[in-house]
C-alpha cells in the first residue's frame, strides 16, 4: 500500500539526513539551459534565506503577529509515497493532483478533472483533454487517476490554509524534487515555495513569496499562521517554530552541491 503521512515520535535530532534516503527529481532538459527555477537554484535561495533569518534573530518564547491577511498560498495538501513502484503523488490546495514519476516525468490533472498536463523535463510541457491523452502516457494517467481517488477517499487535508481556485493561479508548481528523511519530507517546487511536513505531529513548514520571503506555519492543531520573515529575523518566535526552521536549513544544506 502507499506510504502517507502518519504518526511518529517527532524528535528534530538536528543530524545530517542519510544520502539513501527515498527520493525523486522531475528530469532535466540535459541542454545546459534551463528556464525557470531549477532545483540548485530553490536550495540556494531558501539556504541564503534561512541563513539570513536564523543568525541574527534573537531569543524569544513566542511568534510575533502574523499577517492578517495573507495572500492565498498554493501548498502541498495532501501526499502519498508509491516510489517502490511509481512515484510520488501529491494535491495541491488549488485540488491539482499531480505525480512526479520515478523515471523524472511529471504528470498533473486539473482541478476539474477535464486537462492533463504532461512534463517530459523541466523546460518541456504539453497539455491534453482527459479523452485525448497519446496511447503511450495511458499507463501513467491510470496511475494519476489511481492516486487522484487514493487521496480524496482516504487523506485528510493537512492544514486550514484556504483553498486556492487553481484559475487564480497562471502557472501552478511543477514539483522539481522531494526527499524523505526519517523525521520529515522536504519538497521543492518550481515557483521557489519550499515545504517541509514533520511525520511526528504533522506540522508544516512552507517558505514562499520571496519578495518577501513568507513563512507559513501549519501547528500541530491544523491552524496556520503567515509571518514575514523579516519579522521573525527582528523578534524572534517560538522554540517550536525555530526548531523546525533550523532543520529546514539543515535538509536544504545536504541538498546543496558540495
Amino acid at each position: 500500500a502507499p506510504a502517507a503521512s502518519g504518526p511518529a515520535p517527532l524528535s528534530l535530532v538536528e543530524t545530517a539526513p542519510e544520502d539513501s534516503s527515498p527520493h525523486g527529481t522531475l528530469a532535466s532538459s540535459g541542454d545546459g539551459f534551463e528556464e525557470g527555477l531549477t532545483v540548485a537554484t530553490v536550495v540556494e535561495s531558501a539556504l541564503c534565506a534561512l541563513r539570513n533569518c536564523l543568525a541574527f534573530m534573537p531569543p524569544a518564547e513566542q511568534n510575533p503577529a502574523p499577517l492578517a491577511q495573507p495572500e492565498p498560498l498554493v501548498w502541498v495538501s495532501k501526499w502519498v509515497d508509491y516510489s517502490n513502484k511509481f512515484g510520488f503523488g501529491y494535491q495541491l490546495s488549488s485540488r491539482r493532483v499531480a505525480v512526479l514519476f520515478n523515471n523524472g516525468t511529471h504528470m498533473a490533472l486539473s482541478a476539474n478533472r477535464k486537462t492533463v498536463h504532461y512534463n517530459p523535463t523541466s523546460t518541456k510541457h504539453f497539455s491534453f483533454s482527459v479523452g485525448a491523452v497519446p496511447r503511450a502516457l495511458q499507463p501513467q494517467l491510470g496511475v494519476l487517476r489511481y492516486f487522484a481517488s487514493y487521496m480524496e477517499q482516504r487523506l485528510m487535508k493537512g492544514g486550514d490554509l484556504p483553498s486556492v481556485e487553481e484559475l487564480e493561479v497562471p502557472a501552478p508548481p511543477l514539483l522539481l524534487q522531494w526527499v524523505k528523511t526519517d523525521q520529515a519530507l522536504l519538497m521543492l517546487f518550481s515557483d521557489g515555495t519550499v515545504q517541509v511536513n514533520f511525520y511526528g505531529d504533522h506540522t508544516k513548514l512552507i517558505l514562499s513569496g520571496w519578495e518577501p520571503l513568507l513563512v507559513t506555519f501549519v501547528a500541530r492543531n491544523r491552524s496556520a499562521c503567515t509571518y514575514l520573515a523579516s519579522h521573525l529575523r527582528q523578534l524572534g518566535c517560538s522554540p517550536d517554530l525555530r526548531q523546525r526552521l533550523r532543520y529546514a536549513l539543515q535538509l536544504l544544506r545536504d541538498r546543496c552541491p558540495a
